[in-house]
């Protein structure tokens, strides 16, 4: 979360719980171990959440926008998830009938782009997914690299890119958005 106080007053960046992106993150990879994670503070327990509501079958989308960052005046009031921020691309992953295909977030198809990524998703042999994360390369002391990210695309070393996973709204045809993030996640690490 950033503050500005300009004006007089805070003006606080906050994601919805809806994308998060952070230390649960996925890494999906051709052969490659996951970089270690960022570390993160411990969290006190929360009470025990109202069941999930049952995955529903959807029709599956051709297209689909993620959630962004909104600009609010305060952080939302009662509970809410924060989480690191990766300096890289927001990419999009469509998996239907044995194609992988990868979108930025204004929907280009970048799939070309990251053959060595795109061959790793097809290796998951799933069918109707969305998957929602952020592309990134990583530096000597394993964070994320901006400037490096953009020369391996200038370069043609997309297999020097980590894709990190947050979220997938759909999986397997089910409709996973009503399922609360924390079950998301926790599917993701599987």
């Amino acid at each position: 979360m950033a503050a500005d106080q300009g004006k007089g007053r805070h003006r606080a960046t906050c994601r919805r719980i809806r994308h998060h992106r952070g230390a649960t993150a996925a890494h999906v990879g051709a052969g490659r171990s996951a970089p270690a994670k960022p570390k993160a503070k411990a969290v006190e327990a929360k009470p025990a959440r109202k069941p999930a509501p049952k995955k529903a079958k959807a029709v599956f989308p051709d297209t689909f926008a993620p959630q962004l960052a909104t600009l609010v005046d305060a952080p939302p009031a009662g509970d809410w998830l924060y989480e690191i921020k990766f300096d890289g691309y927001r990419m999009l992953t469509r998996i239907q009938n044995d194609e992988v295909r990868l979108f930025t977030r204004n929907g280009n198809d970048w799939t070309d782009q990251l053959p060595e990524l795109t061959k790793a998703l097809k290796g998951l042999k799933l069918q109707d997914s969305w998957f929602d994360g952020e592309v990134v390369v990583l530096d000597e002391q394993g964070l994320p690299d901006f400037q490096g990210l953009q020369n391996a695309f200038d370069e043609g070393h997309s297999k020097n890119i980590f894709y990190y996973l947050f979220d997938m709204p759909f999986l397997s045809g089910e409709d996973l958005r009503e399922v609360p993030l924390e079950q998301r996640r926790d599917a993701l690490k599987q």
